[in-house]
């Protein structure tokens, strides 16, 4: 008996002893408390967790190793354990051996132990796990937070988008294709007028200027544009090009639309103040009404279109409604470009000679060049057309060196040495940073002297250009060039304006000479220009002189040089 109770009891030690290794072993803490929550038993996780040895802690309460304050929850927590029997996992805060703030999860139960009941706790410490939540919680908040940066950025992009998509990014106004879904939709509704608005002369303030002041020129019209009452849609579709559409029931009868052409134009024409240069404009309007003028969108912008290049025409600063026959016009012009285009490559243009002649003496003093077209195609076309064409399509600069180079090669081989060439220079040549090279360059290839040419401006060029004109005129001096000023009497140049530009002549226009010698009016007209011409020190060139009776008058005026179908058409020079 003696021997079974003791293999017994070595048993037992034995199972204890494995079970303690057991609980030493495990990586998470376990206690065993009594029930006056005094601890009977820590392992070495646990002993490490409060950084106390286990012979410090056997004994003691949570009272003696934690704050008051976490003291008094684990207290609270094991007597709910005691007095139910029920076990419970609590997540707690600890403080740690060192004074570290822990999160632990602690599993509470009881233990029935040789009739004595104990609490056994299991904690696992989830301080590291709880960063990482708290950090991943963080992520995610960032991650929302730039989701929502990127979502609203993307929500302003496409807002951007949507505006440049139909918006103009200059003058704030629609473009074309918000003004041709508008259009469809008014066209749908019912009837509408479309105005098509081109300002004139626009490229020799953006030219003159710069683009600045031309961008600026634009958003002033633009906000003028927008305050006109007769319209409830305007556009920007070109560089200084818009659109405007009637408002929904407006009279479309043309006698209405045409005082609104006269109104807009009149409150468009008033001077304004641009980068502090006070500025004014005119236009050029077109306007067709739906659906007379057609009933589908780009054929009435088309009409509206032609209607516009009729105002043009007739002038600048007008208005004109759309008639079929502008189409054939329209139609005439692109075949006139093409046929221009095709002629200046392939060297097609003529250059005859108009002689200038002294009015005293009838002695020849020089030429003026002039180009002639005659199409296999088309025929003879006349300068007044294709000369207009080529300013408005760009082959004005090719049209005008090709004559210039022509000349000088043909004056240099027929000309008499006593007599000047001259030719003219178009608006467009004048604000082409490369014209005084060219010029140069030509007078170098031809070896015609310098001295012996003049070039001609007209005087409603020298009107609208001031001092930029001016540098690019002495330039052209400097080069030994002499310069005339054409057209004089139609410009409506200042005095003031003349005598600052370096030129040698003036040339009367023909209109001045025609009555020259039956109206009194006309005559002292004309008698006042040649003397202000002379007090400036200016010589004297009437043209358009057709008759012995307008020579005879101009000899009585002190009229220096004439020319004109009476003193010769033009023609070839070797003829001539």
């Amino acid at each position: 008996i003696k021997r079974v109770r003791v293999i017994q009891a070595n048993a037992s030690y034995d199972s204890v002893q494995v079970f303690q290794t057991i609980l030493e072993a495990l990586p998470d803490p376990v206690f065993v408390k009594d029930q006056q929550h005094r601890w009977i038993y820590v392992n070495q996780a646990f002993c490490t967790l409060l950084g106390r040895r286990a012979q410090d802690l056997i004994g003691r309460s949570d009272f003696d190793t934690s704050p008051e304050a976490e003291a008094r929850v684990f207290w609270a927590k094991d007597a709910e354990v005691f007095e139910t029997g029920v076990p419970n996992v609590n997540l707690e805060r600890h403080t740690d051996g060192f004074g570290n703030g822990r999160i632990i999860e602690t599993k509470k139960s009881l233990a029935n132990i040789q009739g004595r009941v104990y609490l056994v706790g299991v904690i696992r410490d989830l301080t590291v796990l709880s960063e990482i939540q708290g950090e991943l919680a963080r992520s995610n908040q960032e991650l929302e937070r730039r989701v929502q940066e990127q979502t609203a950025e993307l929500t302003r992009s496409n807002a951007q988008l949507q505006n440049l998509a139909f918006f103009d990014a200059l003058t704030g106004l629609p473009n074309r294709r918000l003004l041709i879904s508008s259009l469809e939709r008014r066209l749908q509704e019912g009837t509408v007028a479309v105005f098509y608005l081109d300002l004139d002369h626009f490229k020799r303030a953006n030219d003159s200027y710069g683009h600045p002041f031309g961008d600026a020129m634009l958003s002033a019209l633009a906000e003028r544009l927008r305050a006109l009452p007769h319209f409830s849609f305007v556009a920007r579709v070109g560089g200084d090009e818009f659109i405007a559409l009637t408002r929904e029931n407006l009279a479309l009868d043309r006698v209405n639309l045409a005082q609104i052409c006269r109104s807009m134009a009149e409150q468009l024409s008033k001077s304004f103040l641009v980068e502090g240069i006070d500025t004014s404009t005119s236009l050029s309007i077109g306007v067709a009404i739906a659906p007379q003028d057609g009933d589908k969108v780009i054929e009435l912008l088309q009409n509206a279109d032609s209607a516009m290049y009729s105002a043009k025409e007739r002038g600048r600063n007008q208005y004109a409604f759309y008639s079929p026959d502008m189409n054939l016009k329209a139609r005439e012009n692109v075949e006139i470009e093409r046929g221009l285009r095709r002629a200046i490559r392939a060297g097609d243009i003529q250059v005859y000679f108009q002689p200038i002649v002294n009015a005293k003496t009838g002695k020849v003093m020089g030429v003026e060049a002039l180009a002639r077209w005659n199409d296999a195609e088309l025929g003879e076309v006349s300068p007044t057309r294709f000369v207009p064409i080529a300013e408005s399509s760009g082959l004005i600069h090719e049209l005008s060196h090709l004559v210039l180079r022509r000349a000088l090669s043909l004056a240099k081989a027929h000309l008499p040495l006593n007599q000047r060439l001259c030719v003219n220079l178009s608006a467009l040549q004048l604000d082409r940073m490369t014209l005084v090279e060219d010029v140069r360059r030509a007078l170098s290839e031809s070896d015609f002297p310098a001295a012996r040419l003049e070039l001609e401006i007209t005087e409603s060029i020298a009107a609208n250009r001031g001092e930029r004109l001016e540098h690019v005129l002495n330039a052209l001096r400097d080069l030994g060039i002499s310069l005339a000023l054409d057209d004089f009497g139609t410009g409506y140049s200042a005095l003031a304006q003349v005598q600052k530009l370096p030129i040698d002549r003036v040339k009367i226009d023909r209109s001045f000479i025609t009555d020259i010698h039956t109206k009194p009016k006309s005559k002292l007209l004309v008698e006042a220009m040649i003397r202000m011409a002379h007090v400036l020190e200016l010589q004297v060139l009437a043209e358009g002189v057709e008759n012995i009776a307008q020579l005879r008058t101009l000899r009585e005026l002190g009229c220096d040089e004439v020319q004109g179908y009476l003193l010769g058409k033009p023609r070839d020079l070797e003829e001539l």
